[in-house]
C-alpha cells in the first residue's frame, strides 16, 4: 500500500514539475478517459533564414511546437494517442506512438505550424490500447 502511495505522489510531483518556457502560452487541461492531459504549452513559431544560392537568403518554413504532458488514467497500456489542436476555426492533429503504462507521466513536443501559436485547446481525440481496443472522442 505504501509503495502505491509513494509512486502516485512521485508521479504527481514529476507531472507538476514539467518545464514550460516563460514565453509559452500554457494551460492546465482536463481529463478525457483513458488519457488525462495534465498540461500543455504552445511555444511561439520562429522563421529560420537559410543561405540560398549566392548571397540571397531563403525563408525556411516557420514552425512552433506544442508540449503536451499526459498520463494514462486507465488500467491497460496505451500504444497511441492522437491529440486535436484548436485555434479558432483551424484544427490540426498530432499523434504520439509508444507504450504508455498506467500512471506514468509523459511529456512530448510536437511541431505545429505558425497558425497554432495561440492554440486555445488541446484535446484527446483517439486512444489505441495495447489490447487492440480503442477510444474515440464523441
Amino acid at each position: 500500500m505504501n509503495k502505491v502511495l509513494i509512486a502516485t505522489a512521485a508521479a504527481m510531483v514529476i507531472s507538476a514539475s514539467a518545464s514550460i518556457p516563460v514565453n509559452a502560452n500554457s494551460s492546465v487541461a482536463y481529463t478525457n478517459d483513458p488519457i488525462k492531459v495534465v498540461r500543455y504549452a504552445v511555444h511561439p513559431a520562429f522563421a529560420a533564414y537559410v543561405p540560398g544560392w549566392g548571397t540571397s537568403y531563403q525563408n525556411a518554413a516557420a514552425t512552433g511546437n506544442v508540449t503536451v504532458s499526459f498520463v494514462n488514467a486507465g488500467n491497460v497500456p496505451v500504444t497511441s494517442v492522437r491529440f486535436l489542436i484548436r485555434n479558432g476555426t483551424q484544427t490540426s492533429t498530432v499523434t504520439d506512438n509508444g507504450t504508455f503504462s498506467a500512471g506514468i507521466p509523459i511529456t512530448h513536443d510536437f511541431a505545429v505550424g505558425p497558425e497554432f501559436e495561440g492554440a486555445s485547446a488541446i484535446e484527446v481525440e483517439k486512444v489505441t490500447l495495447a489490447d487492440g481496443t480503442s477510444w474515440q472522442r464523441a
